[in-house]
């Protein structure tokens, strides 16, 4: 299997010299319209999970978030 380089941090797949580990890649093309360059293409894995600390670090966010909104 070729190696993949990931950008994502959170992927549960990505690990610490930033290579895919996951046993099967699926990739989607994606063509978007932008301000200044006119078009983009790029590659889109569709295996990205998030990784058990991101989740446990976007819940510490959304609690220290609700708790700032209480004390508001």
């Amino acid at each position: 299997m070729s190696k993949v380089i990931c950008a994502r941090e959170d992927c549960k797949w990505n690990d610490d010299n930033h290579k895919c580990t996951c046993k099967e890649l699926n990739f989607s093309c994606s063509d978007v319209a932008t301000v200044n360059d006119g078009r983009q293409e790029f590659w889109r894995c569709r295996m990205f999970e998030k990784a058990e600390w991101a989740k446990d670090l976007e819940e510490t966010f959304k609690e220290v978030i609700r708790n700032m909104e209480k004390e508001a």
